[in-house]
């Protein structure tokens, strides 16, 4: 299975967010985004043989980072 989150270049404010960079991911954004935002409220899960095409990945690092933000939404106080 793969996790999905929503990518906007839209700032997203609060603990929810997390920014990636052309230098967090294989394939740059194309401009004028060099700067994305992942909304890990906005999350779904889906069978990795659905998908069709890999436009880009995260680095190792951001993707420890969007996987420690998710899990703390889950986390009880």
């Amino acid at each position: 299975d793969v996790i999905l989150a929503q990518l906007t270049s839209q700032p997203i404010g609060g603990s929810l967010g997390v920014t990636i960079s052309n230098a967090d991911v294989t394939t740059s954004f194309k401009p004028p985004n060099d700067i994305m935002y992942i909304y890990c409220k906005k999350i779904a899960v889906i069978e990795k043989s659905l998908i069709e095409k890999t436009i880009t990945t995260l680095s190792e690092a951001k993707m420890v980072e969007l996987l420690e933000k998710i899990s703390s939404m889950f986390e009880k106080d």
